[in-house]
């Protein structure tokens, strides 16, 4: 693929490739999104330009979609709960929801799953409110685990363990999905960095 990203700050351009190897400009630092304008001249000074970079877009692969949905999902948990990754800010909702620190008082994987399953009840209908957000998330979290939602990829059973508590205990099996999506192993492996 021809696509070229451009840095929004410093106008850097990037290739491609460059843009999976890391999400962050190697110039200055700060986080590239295809979102932007990412062609190397405004579209609509081009049309047909336009029209190929379209019809582009159109033919990624699934692997590219998995990727800039991955991408996305990232972009929101660091717009929307960045300050969950301060040390400060994170100690204190792990103590107040039960999620495990390490030794070294750091998330592990699970814990950080655990802040995924939080971001996704605050960030959706019914449960966007905190309060209930965080009720439904004790009532939830031994069960939403990544290594259930591993399990779930190979095992019906447990699959539909999880649906039944989307359905019923949280009323929108869309959070399901999008912590399916997120737990998979080869997105979990782009995911947890963050």
């Amino acid at each position: 693929m021809n696509m070229k990203i451009i840095c929004r700050k410093c106008g850097r351009v990037h290739t491609y490739r460059e843009f999976l190897e890391s999400r962050f400009c190697r110039s200055c630092g700060i986080w590239l999104s295809l979102k932007d304008d990412h062609f190397e001249e405004p579209l609509e000074n081009h049309p047909r330009q336009y029209d190929s970079a379209i019809s582009a877009l159109e033919k990624l692969s699934i692997q590219e979609k998995r990727l800039m949905k991955i991408e996305e999902i990232i972009e929101w948990f660091m717009r929307e709960h960045s300050d969950w990754v301060d040390d400060k800010s994170l100690v204190s909702w792990a103590r107040r929801l039960g999620i495990e620190l390490n030794r070294n008082g750091m998330l592990d994987e699970d814990g950080l799953f655990s802040l995924f399953v939080l971001a996704s009840l605050w960030n959706n209908k019914p449960t966007f409110h905190a309060e209930t957000g965080e009720r439904v998330f004790r009532e939830i979290k031994d069960e939403y685990t990544l290594r259930n939602f591993r399990e779930a990829s190979h095992n019906r059973r447990t699959k539909n363990q999880l649906m039944t508590l989307a359905d019923k205990t949280i009323g929108n099996r869309g959070i399901f999905n999008l912590l399916d999506f997120i737990a998979g192993e080869d997105n979990w492996e782009l995911i947890k960095w963050v």
